[in-house]
C-alpha cells in the first residue's frame, strides 16, 4: 500500500503528462482558427492594390509544421483572381526553435498564376513582396520547393484553345534562401513544360542576393519547342511566323555589377516562314534585336529548311548584339560551359 506522500507523487505524475496533453489539445484545436483569423486579417489590409485569402489552415505542434490550404490573390479593384494555391507547407525543426533559430523550409503544390497584362503588376508585386519579408524578417527560409505549377500570361493567347498562353508542369527548387557571409550562394533548378505541351525547359544556376545588385548564374536549354506556338508572340513582336517547325535551345547567361552576357544557341529544324515585310522596319522590339538570322532565313531558306545560330549579346541597360552567327552542321548542340556553375543541385 503507498504511503500519502506516495500516492500524492504518483498522483502528480499522473497529472503533469495530463496537464500537457490536455494544453496540447487544446491549442491543437484552437490554434489554427486564430492564426488563420490574424493571417487573413493581415493579408487583406497590408496591400492597397492585392487581397489575398486563405481558406483553411492545419497545424501540427509535434512536428512544428503548418499547412496553408486554398491560397488565392486578387486585384483589389477588379477582383480578378491572378493567384491559387492548393496547399503551401512551412516547417520548423524543434532542434532549431530550442536553440533560439526561426529557420523554415517551405513548399507549395498546385500553384497557379496568372501574369496580368497592366504594366504596374510586376513592379508592384516586387514591392508588396518585399514589405511581407520585412514583416517576417526573423524567419529564415532555409529551401523552397515548387510542385505542379503554372504561370499563364494575359497577353498572349494559346494556339490550341484561345486559352491564355502557358508554362505549365512547373518543379523546382532554391536553397539557401536566406545567405550569410560564409554561404553567400542560393541554388537553384526548375523544369517545366512550355507552351502547348510542346516541349520542356530545364534551368539550373547560383545567385549571391547579398550583393547589390544582386549576381547570378544559369544554363538553360529548351528541346522540340513548336515553332507555331509561339505565334501569337511573333505576331505581336516580330516581322515573321511560322508554319512549322521545332527548334532546340541552349543558353548561358551570367550577371554581375548589373551587367548581363551571354549566349542563345537555337538549332532550328524542318522551319517555315512567313515574313510581314511592313513590321521588318518599324518594330524595335527586343527579340528583333536577338534574331536578325530569322530575318535572313527568310530571303535564303535552306533545302532542308535547318540551321543553328550562335547569338551573344551583353546588355547594360541596353541590348548589343555582340555576335549573331548562322551555321550548318558546324556548330555543336549543348551547353559550352563558358560560366561555370560552382554548384548544380
Amino acid at each position: 500500500m503507498l504511503s500519502r506522500s506516495g500516492n500524492k507523487i504518483f498522483k502528480l505524475k499522473l497529472l503533469i503528462p495530463a496537464t500537457i496533453l490536455l494544453i496540447l489539445i487544446v491549442a491543437r484545436i484552437t490554434l489554427p482558427y486564430v492564426l488563420l483569423k490574424k493571417a487573413n486579417a493581415y493579408l487583406s489590409e497590408f496591400s492597397p492594390i492585392f487581397y489575398f485569402h486563405i481558406n483553411d489552415l492545419e497545424t501540427s505542434l509535434i512536428r512544428t509544421t503548418c499547412r496553408f490550404q486554398e491560397v488565392t490573390g486578387k486585384l483589389k479593384s477588379s477582383n480578378q483572381q491572378f493567384l491559387k494555391i492548393e496547399s503551401f507547407d512551412t516547417s520548423i525543426a524543434w532542434r532549431l526553435i530550442l536553440k533560439g533559430r526561426l529557420q523554415s523550409d517551405i513548399s507549395t503544390k498546385k500553384l497557379d498564376l496568372l501574369i496580368i497584362k497592366e504594366n504596374y503588376f510586376f513592379s508592384t508585386l516586387k514591392q508588396e513582396v518585399l514589405k511581407l519579408k520585412e514583416k517576417i524578417g526573423s524567419l529564415k527560409i532555409e529551401r523552397a520547393d515548387l510542385n505542379n505549377a503554372s504561370i499563364a500570361f494575359e497577353n498572349y493567347k494559346s494556339l490550341a484553345d484561345g486559352s491564355s498562353l502557358k508554362l505549365s508542369n512547373i518543379n523546382g527548387r532554391i536553397t539557401n534562401i536566406s545567405p550569410s557571409e560564409k554561404s553567400p550562394l542560393s541554388y537553384f533548378n526548375l523544369t517545366a513544360i512550355l507552351v502547348d505541351q510542346t516541349s520542356e525547359l530545364k534551368m539550373v544556376g547560383e545567385l549571391n542576393l547579398l550583393k547589390r545588385p544582386p549576381t547570378w548564374n544559369l544554363d538553360a536549354e529548351v528541346r522540340n519547342l513548336q515553332l507555331a506556338a509561339l505565334n501569337p508572340y511573333f505576331k505581336k513582336h516580330l516581322p515573321l511566323t511560322f508554319t512549322k517547325g521545332t527548334v532546340d535551345i541552349y543558353s548561358e547567361v551570367k550577371s554581375e555589377d548589373g551587367k548581363t552576357e551571354g549566349y542563345i544557341k537555337p538549332f532550328f529544324k524542318g522551319i517555315k516562314i512567313v515574313a510581314n515585310k511592313d513590321k521588318v522596319t518599324k518594330v524595335k522590339h527586343f527579340g528583333v534585336e536577338l534574331l536578325p538570322v530569322l530575318i535572313d532565313l527568310v530571303l535564303h531558306q535552306s533545302k532542308n529548311k535547318s540551321f543553328a545560330a550562335n547569338i551573344e549579346f551583353e546588355y547594360d541597360k541596353k541590348i548589343k548584339i555582340k555576335t549573331s552567327k548562322r551555321h550548318r552542321g558546324q556548330l555543336n548542340p549543348g551547353i559550352d560551359d563558358r560560366y561555370q556553375l560552382t554548384n548544380v543541385l
